[in-house]
């Protein structure tokens, strides 16, 4: 068991495609045996993500930082992963996180497990390409850098695992497909 406290403060112009604004969140879970916990931690993930359009263009630069960190004993349920379409997105969805490599029915395989420390970022630049029946379709170019460790102490920013790319948007009345 554990008590969750996040703190947030949102000045986007629109949370599901904005162009201009900043967004900052600090969540912190305190598990233990005052939460009908067996496990002792804490843990704090704080996040901040920017929007600035480029003026006459339709371009939006974008950037994100998140940091997670978990001390004291890590339950298994809260372990940081990264990587994937949420993330890192040069890597499988969980595979920048720490893992076990080894035979199973005569096949090796890799299993993240997670960890405790973690640093998420990424920089994006959005550009408009067309509309489609009223829908605008979108471009993305992206650079994402990250990495997950077994504790906060071994993360370093020197260290990070970096991923370039393109993307599309179908920017719909549900939200953006990506």
């Amino acid at each position: 068991g554990a008590f969750d406290e996040t703190l947030m403060l949102d000045l986007r112009d629109n949370p599901l495609e904005p162009h201009l604004g900043i967004y900052s969140e600090v969540r912190v879970s305190e598990g233990g045996g005052y939460a009908a916990g067996s496990l002792d931690y804490t843990e704090v993930v704080p996040e901040i993500r920017g929007y600035l359009p480029v003026p006459y263009s339709g371009v939006v630069l974008a950037g994100r930082f998140r940091y997670g960190a978990i001390y004291g004993d890590i339950p298994p349920t809260e372990r940081f992963y990264a990587g994937g379409a949420a993330s890192n997105r040069g890597f499988y969805a969980r595979m920048l996180s720490p893992s076990l490599t080894g035979p199973v029915n005569g096949t090796t395989i890799t299993v993240p497990y997670g960890g405790g420390g973690m640093i998420d970022t990424s920089v994006e630049m959005r550009f408009p390409i067309m509309t489609i029946k009223k829908m605008p379709l979108n471009g993305v170019t992206f650079m994402d850098g990250g990495d997950v460790t077994n504790t906060p102490g071994e993360l370093s920013l020197g260290n990070l695992n970096w991923a370039a790319g393109f993307g599309l948007r179908l920017i719909t009345i549900v939200g953006p497909i990506r």
